[in-house]
């Protein structure tokens, strides 16, 4: 499996590369006044792996591999760029992401022994991701405004834990209650490769759709499931292992940024 050492390595010598094989004189990209680039980001951030899984097989707390049951939700983020050469260059960002709990999806995978009904309610998700990075920018011969961007960058995501509640009722009128499952927020090591198509549509401004893959393995420490049953104390179990997921996230972007 390719490491993030490696892949740094091939994206320097191809930005090189790409380079020494730059246009003489003034590249329309580049030139000694817009080096830099500052912009913002939005659009949509669609969940994958564990994250967006509503799997009605898992156990929800107790398993090894939680299931997230994240819906599509929106993405943001304000980023920086220093082109070193016409071709490469470092790149940071910081964004966030927000995204719904699916509750319909997870109380239809209850299994509830006695007959009635179940209503679940949770927070959202908010991820925060920081990054930095390199790319490789790659323009058209024939049409030197309109480049391809590619990059890959790491640094940290955090994420909070969404406390699941659920009310259930018995038609017999007993076994009523509540169940809750609670845990701490958590943060790792987050990875990112983006794609998107840059057009430069004057001297200072920059527009661009892009998109991208981020992914990160959380664990989730201290997760308490509690149940109250009406008429009885309450029950709380810990799970002795943490709540583990991995996050993925595809987010397509618009941009639209300055250059100096």
């Amino acid at each position: 499996m390719l490491s993030f050492r490696k892949i740094f390595i091939v994206i320097f010598i191809a930005g090189h590369s790409l380079t020494a094989k730059a246009y003489s004189g003034d590249s329309t990209w580049l030139n000694k006044s817009n080096r830099y680039i500052i912009g913002a980001s939005m659009g949509a951030a669609i969940p994958f792996l564990n994250f967006g899984v509503p799997s009605s097989t898992s156990v929800y707390y107790f398993g090894s591999q939680f299931s997230g049951y994240a819906k599509s939700g929106f993405h943001f983020n304000v980023n920086a760029e220093f082109l070193i050469t016409p071709n490469f260059g470092i790149k940071g960002m910081v964004g966030k992401n927000q995204n719904s709990y699916n509750t319909t999806a997870y109380n239809n995978s209850i299994s509830y022994n006695d007959p009635g009904t179940t209503m679940v309610s949770a927070n959202s998700y908010d991820s925060w991701e920081y990054l930095i990075g390199i790319f490789i920018n790659a323009p058209f011969r024939r049409h030197p405004n309109l480049s391809f961007n590619f990059s890959v960058m790491g640094g940290c995501m955090a994420i909070n834990f969404p406390t699941i509640v659920t009310d259930f009722s018995a038609t017999s009128g007993q076994d009523a209650g509540e169940s809750s499952i609670s845990a701490n927020n958590a943060k790792s090591f987050d990875g990112d490769f983006s794609l998107g198509l840059h057009d430069k549509i004057n001297k200072h401004l920059n527009v661009s759709l892009d998109c991208s893959f981020s992914f990160a393995y959380m664990q989730f420490s201290n997760g308490i499931y509690t149940e109250t049953v009406q008429g009885s104390p309450s029950i709380s179990t810990t799970p002795s292992n943490p709540l583990n997921m991995w996050i993925g996230l595809f987010k397509p972007t618009i941009s639209l940024g300055y250059l100096f």
